[in-house]
Parts: C-alpha cells; structure tokens; sequence
C-alpha cells in the first residue's frame, strides 16, 4: 500500500483512459445528508469532526478506498495484487489507512494494536505516515460512506451501522 501511496499524481484532475476518478479534497458534508437515520446529534458530532480535514490538490494520492485482505491476493511469485477498485478516489493516504484501522479494531480487538503498529512500521518503510491526528476523523468518513451505501438496507443493518459509528467515535486507535 505503501508503495501505491508513494506515487504522487502530476495533474490530479487528470482523465485516464476515458475514466474519471473521483477526487474528495475536502469530505462533503452535504452528500452525508442523506444518511438521515442516524440520529441528528450523533451525526453532528460526527460531521463536526470530518471538519479537520483539509487538503490540498498536493496531499491528493490515488486511494484504493477499500484496502484489507480480503481486497488482496498473492501470485505465485509472492507479489500483492490488489483487485477490486470501485471505491478508488484521489485522497489522502489516511482514507486507505483508516480502513485498515478500523476493520482491524473491528474484528480483531485482542490484538489490533499490534497488527496496526506492525502494519505502520511496514507502511513508514515506503512511505511517511503523515497527519496521523487525523486518522481518527478519516475513520469516521470511512464509516459515514459506508452508510451512504445502506439507505435501502433493512433497519437492523442500518442500526448495526448506527452502532458503529458510535463505536468509532469512541475508539481511541
């Protein structure tokens, strides 16, 4: 991840190949407004700690959006393949790093704390973990768009969501 991280995009508004790539500069409060099952001021808090993010075009990099595992697989020569790209944006690299933060805490409590500082350590080889206070607010926009993907869902998913983006607001990663 580290690697993809580190190749800085020279136009990044550019159009490749006929495809646009969506570019979040600064995460668009508006667009969450449609998440309206959550309550008012649990989403308020939350889109009031998306305000510390702010980029510029220069901390644009291309994210993956949906880095984990279960998004790689390995060739027979032991390189990492990452597949599945639909949620790729031009963001900060923290939207790729919150994502493995925050599935990782989700599913792996015992011992998150380790995978996510081996899996730093690894990452700083490549590349340099820049605002890293900012992780926790990337974590919450990874959740808030997700949620944006279960509007038509059934209330028991979307009360699971409710419940973890409570969660995320009150981890400490």
């Amino acid at each position: 991840m580290s690697n993809l991280h580190s190749q800085y995009l020279s136009n990044a508004n550019a159009v490749r190949k006929g495809n646009v790539i969506r570019k979040i500069a600064v995460p668009d409060t508006e667009d969450l407004l449609e998440v309206d099952y959550v309550p008012r001021e649990l989403f308020d808090e939350a889109v009031s700690m998306l305000k510390n993010i702010k980029l510029n075009d220069c901390d644009l990099i291309l994210t993956h959006g949906d880095f984990g595992y279960h998004n790689t697989i390995i060739a027979e020569d032991g390189t990492a393949i990452l597949i599945d790209w639909e949620f790729a944006e031009l963001n900060h690299p923290l939207n790729d790093i919150a994502n493995i933060y925050f599935w990782t805490h989700l599913h792996s409590k015992e011992d998150a704390k380790e995978r996510c500082r081996h899996f730093i350590s690894a990452y700083a080889e490549n590349a340099p973990v820049r605002d890293e206070d900012l992780l926790m607010a990337f974590c919450i926009y990874k959740v808030l768009s997700i949620m944006k993907r279960t509007l038509n869902l059934p209330d028991h998913v979307k009360n699971e969501w409710v419940r973890r983006l409570r969660w995320v607001m009150s981890e400490h990663f």
